[in-house]
């Protein structure tokens, strides 16, 4: 085997086994590797995994760098390039205008030549103009420029996409995103239909819609859909670095509808992305999330409250507060100082702080109207006290209508084995004691001990939530 045949063997090794940072770490590596032994179509394979690699990473504008140099090989040497590793570096164009956009400091001539270059190589090549439409729109939303992009919107409803365009779950995604962005709330949510409904999955969606979908239905009054797919959308996304952006939106929407517990937990469980290397405009949605949780605390006057913030510690929601401000404003200040409008500054500020209120969207964490106890099961049926607290915990975590028994199932197994709780156990059992149709003081007594105990056990956000 010579050394190019086990760089090349390498190469399919780390496509195959490693994943995320690792694998970027490793393709790194590789590519000093194969610069070396200066195999140009192995070199062009390499930068491509790359640029594939970086694009579903926490910082995807990464790519801008290796894709420009695969572009000049393609430019320079275009016989080093066979079919299969042509279409990548086409498909890959796709995502360059977006990171040269969403990087402030990108000059705007930049983004507009490589829109440019979009139409241009996509016609000579002769593919379908319906990415580059889609990518026309975005650029001229990001600038504020309304006509230009509803003429934009109106070419990708008209133009007929080929293999070259994104999936049909993305495109979907999409159009519902151009009509939720020019105000069009009706029109957004019945695009959407086909993912929130499930016909249609990649690897992203329907994650990206579902957390889209919130405020819209929020402000529609489909508050049922809107808890719905807050519930799904959260579960699916959390602990993907590359959905940061879809987590900061559903902390945004905890944080405008009432559901400042909810976003506690989120924020404590997600506050990795503080000391992670995001790329501007996701960081800029956490930023918002943040400011907008943090600011919904000082509204109902507990500014005290402690929430999971940067230097690996908790601050203040008073603190966090002035601190995401001021840096949500300064990264805004680069993207108007950069586009010669104002539109990103106001814009981010009317999502943190909007016009007018949203509803209150019940997410069924609080406890609802018991049904009376359920028949205690014969001993041969009773779980364990593990299986019922496993249990129990997925009742709270999916929001299950039986979750009050399923803790009422806990309360009476430990007792007959005598069993002693963990502390955020015992505050869910207390809880689910607390009747609201019985006495009022009494369920209040048994809240009060439940949010003591869930602050004990390091649960501040279902703390709140008891008080």
């Amino acid at each position: 085997m010579t050394d190019t045949d086990a760089l090349r063997k390498r190469l399919n090794e780390i496509r195959w086994q490693l994943r995320g940072e690792a694998r970027l770490a490793a393709l790194e590596e590789h590519l000093v590797a194969v610069e070396a032994d200066g195999d140009r179509p192995l070199l062009n394979s390499v930068l491509a995994a790359l640029v594939d690699c970086y694009e579903y990473s926490a910082d995807s504008t990464r790519l801008l760098v290796p894709y420009a140099r695969l572009l000049h090989e393609l430019d320079t040497a275009p016989e080093h390039f066979d079919a299969a590793l042509l279409r990548s570096v086409y498909w890959q164009f796709k995502w360059i205008v977006y990171k040269l956009r969403d990087h402030p400091d990108v000059p705007l001539a930049s983004v507009e030549d490589a829109l440019v270059q979009f139409r241009t190589r996509y016609a000579e090549a002769g593919h379908s103009l319906h990415p580059y439409y889609e990518a026309e729109h975005w650029v001229a939303y990001h600038l504020g420029d309304d006509e230009r992009a509803a003429r934009a919107a109106e070419l990708v409803r008209t133009t007929e996409p080929d293999d070259m365009s994104d999936c049909e779950a993305c495109r979907v995604n999409d159009i519902g995103d151009m009509a939720a962005c020019a105000g069009d709330d009706e029109a957004a949510v019945a695009a959407w239909a086909p993912l929130l409904e499930g016909d249609l999955h990649c690897a992203h969606e329907p994650h990206n819609t579902l957390a889209d979908s919130l405020l819209p239905l929020a402000r529609l009054g489909r508050l049922d859909a809107a808890r719905a797919n807050h519930h799904h959308g959260y579960r699916i996304s959390r602990d993907k670095d590359d959905m940061l952006g879809y987590i900061a939106r559903h902390l945004r929407f905890c944080a405008l509808t009432g559901n400042e517990a909810r976003g506690i937990e989120i924020l404590a469980a997600d506050r990795r992305a503080y000391g992670m290397p995001l790329e501007p405009s996701v960081r800029l949605q956490w930023l918002e999330g943040v400011q907008a949780l943090a600011g919904a605390l000082r509204e109902r006057g507990i500014g005290e409250t402690l929430l999971a913030g940067p230097e690996d510690r908790d601050w203040t929601a008073d603190d966090l507060h002035a601190w995401a401000d001021a840096e949500r404003r300064a990264m805004c200040a680069r993207y108007d100082r950069r586009n010669g409008s104002t539109v990103h500054s106001d814009r981010s500020q009317a999502r943190v702080e909007p016009a007018e209120p949203y509803p209150y969207v019940p997410l069924g964490l609080k406890a609802l109207p018991q049904a009376a106890p359920a028949p205690a099961p014969d001993k041969a049926e009773e779980l364990s006290l593990e299986d019922a607290l496993v249990r129990a915990r997925a009742g709270v975590e999916d929001v299950a209508e039986d979750r009050v028994q399923r803790w009422l199932a806990v309360a009476r197994i430990a007792e007959a084995q005598g069993a002693q709780l963990d502390a955020a156990d015992e505050a869910e059992v207390l809880l689910a004691k607390a009747d609201p149709d019985g006495a009022l003081e009494a369920a209040q007594d048994l809240a009060a001990l439940a949010a003591n105990l869930f602050a004990e056990a390091g649960q501040p956000g279902r703390a709140l939530l008891c008080r």
